[in-house]
């Protein structure tokens, strides 16, 4: 079981560009669903340019993901 959320004190501007998951092994579909959500809430998924996830493929598959993260900005390996 993963948790994942994030917080920020103030409503000033945050900016992620990049989002690196790696060896993720335990991280499945509703992590992933609970991280975007978290991010969004947060107003910065429309920053974020690229998630990488790396050797995170065993609970988790391409198709899933991009379903959720979209295509444009998945990069999965």
């Amino acid at each position: 079981f993963t948790d994942i959320q994030f917080y920020r004190p103030d409503r000033t501007l945050l900016a992620l560009r990049e989002l690196r998951l790696i060896e993720c092994r335990q991280f499945d579909i509703a992590s992933l669903e609970k991280l975007a959500t978290s991010l969004r809430e947060m107003n910065v998924w429309d920053t974020l340019v690229t998630l990488k996830m790396e050797n995170c493929g065993r609970s988790l598959r391409y198709e899933d993901a991009a379903k959720i993260v979209g295509e444009e900005k998945l990069v999965f390996s």
